[in-house]
């Protein structure tokens, strides 16, 4: 006679603890670790889709800030990867490798790299995507030019008056549109819209929203490396982050496609799908602007990689 089903034997000591949704969300939406970011694992990142784009930029809630966004410094296009990462000294007063690796560049007289190498300010926001229908809080850095654009439409040199775009009840969404790729990526068209309206039409949602951001502000969720990796990056040393295989998986793939010995910036280029290599050509666009990164020499053995309304 089968036994009917329970949570288990009884006097066995064993407890069954379901799942919650969330736990089950988190893995069914989980991403193959590839590639190195510059906030930690969890948070939505946001990118400005082709055509127009309407977002909500949301109030800054760490401590001592004096605007909605928090600037930070980033080397881009760096390792085999062509990942991006934050500038230890820039942003935390700490021995960073890149930094001393574009000084080294610069006073050996190879302008072009030093300046590839330098870090790069950006501005890191909470955004509404307000044509994404989940509506969550995503982190979107934008560049300080953008950034830069935005705060001069919303202050009138001639009254003095200011716009608090980012009040969480009367506050106003922000109005672009993107064309082009790559390097030849254009934000233009940036307006800010006519009327002011809350965060969320729904009083418990926006709370839902800025309990969120509350609990993670934007300076806790950014993820630094720590000076002996990126000394192994900018000299290749870390192994590349192939797709999640298992050894014989692996030595399969290997047999059937092997690897050529080419510089870390080739490498980059061919495993990078040409989506993202365009996003991350974008970084570079929108801080340089008027001409693409430079290309690296071939004799350098230390690389970094051609690195709703509701």
């Amino acid at each position: 006679m089968l036994k009917k089903k329970g949570k288990g034997k009884p006097g066995s000591g064993f407890k069954y603890h379901p799942r919650t949704g969330d736990d089950v969300k988190k893995r069914a939406e989980q991403k193959g670790g590839q590639f190195d970011s510059i906030i930690r694992s969890g948070i939505d990142r946001w990118r400005p889709k082709d055509g127009e784009n309407i977002i909500r930029i949301l109030p800054p809630t760490w401590e001592d800030h004096d605007h909605y966004g928090l600037d930070i410094w980033v080397h881009a296009f760096v390792g085999p990867d062509r990942s991006t990462y934050l500038c230890p000294q820039k942003m935390k007063n700490e021995p960073c490798p890149i930094c001393k690796l574009a000084r080294e560049s610069k006073a050996s007289g190879e302008d072009d790299e030093a300046k590839q190498l330098q870090s790069q300010r950006r501005v890191a926001v909470w955004i509404l995507d307000r044509d994404d229908e989940k509506s969550t809080p995503m982190l979107f850095d934008m560049s300080w030019s953008m950034d830069r654009d935005i705060a001069a439409l919303c202050h009138n040199k001639r009254t003095g008056k200011v716009l608090l775009i980012d009040h969480p009840d009367e506050g106003y969404d922000i109005l672009f549109t993107r064309t082009g790729k790559g390097l030849n990526t254009r934000y233009i068209g940036m307006a800010v819209d006519r009327e002011s309206s809350p965060i969320m039409g729904d009083e418990g949602e926006q709370e839902k929203m800025l309990t969120y951001i509350q609990e993670n502000p934007i300076p806790d969720v950014l993820n630094f490396y720590d000076s002996d990796y990126l000394d192994k990056m900018i000299n290749a040393e870390v192994s590349e982050k192939d797709a999640e295989l298992d050894p014989e998986e692996e030595e399969e793939v290997e047999s059937r496609h092997p690897r050529k010995k080419t510089s870390s910036s080739k490498r980059a280029r061919d495993d990078k799908e040409p989506e993202e290599e365009a996003e991350e050509e974008e970084v570079e666009e929108e801080e340089v602007e008027e001409e693409a990164p430079p290309s690296r020499s071939a004799g350098r053995s230390r690389s970094v990689g051609s690195r709703n309304r509701r």
